[in-house]
């Protein structure tokens, strides 16, 4: 469901699942319904045809990666959650 067009500095993706908790249509990325390859298709375009769109939606998926998703923050949550399951009850 997730497609980044051609040059990795754009997000496209439908409504589904978790990426609607990941890309906030029109702030990081566009967001499209599922099922709808002619707004996905409209989406892919604006982003190709509007290089300062391209620009500020690239340059906050940067940001959202880094507050968020960083490799030393996501190693950080798994630790924590190891710890949090190691302190429980054995059943």
């Amino acid at each position: 469901s997730e497609f980044c067009c051609a040059d990795a500095v754009g997000f496209v993706s439908t409504r589904a699942g978790g990426i609607p908790k990941v890309i906030d249509s029109g702030q990081n990325g566009l967001l499209v319904d599922v099922n709808d390859p002619d707004g996905l298709a409209q989406a892919c375009l604006s982003i190709l045809s509007d290089p300062a769109l391209k620009q500020r939606l690239a340059t906050q998926a940067r940001h959202t990666v880094a507050k968020h998703y960083s490799q030393t923050l996501m190693h950080r949550k798994i630790l924590d959650l190891y710890a949090e399951l190691a302190a429980q009850p054995a059943l």
